[in-house]
């Protein structure tokens, strides 16, 4: 939770954020992504099948 308060913080400041979209199955890209960056976007617009929430919530434990 601590980089969703330095994101609420920044947007409250009126700095702008910087992140991006991801399609990547593998959580690990989010995790790297979420050192730099203030958010990233998890596009599940066109994911497979297979790849459900469970698969998901690898990504959102990661910090």
């Amino acid at each position: 939770m601590e980089n969703a308060n330095k994101l609420r913080e920044k947007l409250r400041s009126g700095q702008i954020p910087l992140g991006c979209g991801v399609s990547f199955t593998d959580p690990t890209v989010s995790e790297l992504f979420s050192y730099v960056l203030d958010f990233v976007w998890i596009d599940m617009d066109m994911r497979p099948p297979w790849y459900g929430q469970e698969c998901l919530q690898g990504r959102w434990q990661s910090d």
